[in-house]
């Protein structure tokens, strides 16, 4: 252990000045030391929480992508389900006859589902918890707080959509199909219902998407052109 012997007693005001300004100076050069590493420290921190947040986003749009194929792909089976059965309805098929095509054709072609991206926000509650998000410049903050915004906005709608349209008449309906006592225009309204669901799936979720791009784009994260359709990570569905 060191002990630093007590200098000489200041003498005059002049050296107790100088003795004085000596002390404050040092204090105020570990104070401003100390500053300068933590302002490093938050930078770096601000820096790394930038990359994972845009490395969650591009993953968002991927997943985004998935999910709107996904949803194109059941459209493009349910129209012409629609398009078949409503033929069948217009000319007056008998009635039996059109319920066991909707049980052995139709219900098999049946595609019950819309399917929507998880919208992953790891990154960002991180973010916001570490207060990490404190120190990322204001121009990127705001970039980041719109695209998670509609992503949460739209997934909210989405979830409110389907518990809508997927209500009780749904399953009866299709437990009737299977008895083989199904209206066949009940059947027609529950395929319209999974063609409305679909395309409001879409339509949600191409804004969302276009949203999320202009976002990274104003500060020059966006992924190269066509990057983000590439497939990556899986879309949940709504039964």
């Amino acid at each position: 252990m060191h002990i630093e012997p007590p200098g000489p007693a200041a003498r005059t005001l002049r050296d107790f000045a100088a003795h004085y300004l000596m002390i404050v100076l040092g204090i105020l050069t570990a104070l401003g030391l100390e500053q300068a590493i933590e302002y490093s420290r938050d930078r770096e921190g601000a820096r790394e929480a930038q990359a994972q947040i845009e490395a969650e986003l591009r993953t968002n749009l991927q997943d985004i992508g998935d999910a709107m194929r996904e949803n194109e792909s059941h459209l493009q089976t349910l129209r012409p389900v629609a398009a078949a059965l409503a033929a069948d309805l217009r000319t007056g098929m008998p009635l039996e006859s059109l319920r066991h095509k909707i049980s052995d054709e139709y219900r098999k072609r049946l595609v019950i589902g819309v399917m929507f991206p998880p919208f992953n926000h790891d990154a960002w509650d991180v973010a916001v918890a570490s207060q990490s998000a404190s120190h990322i410049p204001v121009r990127r903050l705001q970039a980041y707080t719109a695209a998670y915004t509609a992503e949460r906005d739209t997934l909210e709608a989405m979830k409110l959509t389907v518990s809508a349209i997927y209500g009780p008449r749904m399953p009866d309906v299709l437990a009737a199909t299977d008895l083989g006592i199904v209206d066949p225009h009940e059947f027609y309204f529950v395929i319209q219902q999974l063609i409305v669901a679909g395309a409001a799936a879409q339509s949600a979720l191409g804004q969302t998407k276009a949203e999320v791009m202009k976002d990274l784009t104003t500060i020059g994260a966006a992924p190269p052109a066509g990057d983000h359709e590439a497939p990556a990570g899986s879309a949940s569905g709504a039964p």
